[in-house]
């Protein structure tokens, strides 16, 4: 796995989170690929990141403007390609 590869995953968990340090609304993700192996992955829902976080939960078939957050366990079963990225955290590399 490398950073910017294209993988196709299932969202196997889902629920709604809120930040420690800034109190931002966001969805976290578990996403299991077709080998088996999962990662973890957050939608933040900030005022900067609103545009991108709706497009997301869009193409995974859930439209914020018309389905209430409570419900965003809905997402797991759905399948879609996701992008790899890497994250330094504290010196290791984790991907998401």
């Amino acid at each position: 796995m490398n950073d910017g590869d294209i993988v196709s995953g299932t969202v196997v968990r889902a629920a709604m989170i809120v930040s420690r340090s800034k109190g931002t609304p966001g969805v976290e993700m578990r996403v299991r690929m077709a080998n088996g192996e999962e990662l973890d992955s957050n939608i933040w829902m900030s005022e900067n990141t609103m545009g991108r976080a709706r497009r997301s939960l869009r193409v995974l078939g859930f439209d914020i403007d018309q389905h209430d957050l409570t419900h965003i366990a809905a997402l797991v079963g759905q399948v879609a390609d996701f992008q790899i990225q890497a994250d330094d955290y504290r010196g290791q590399i984790r991907y998401k």
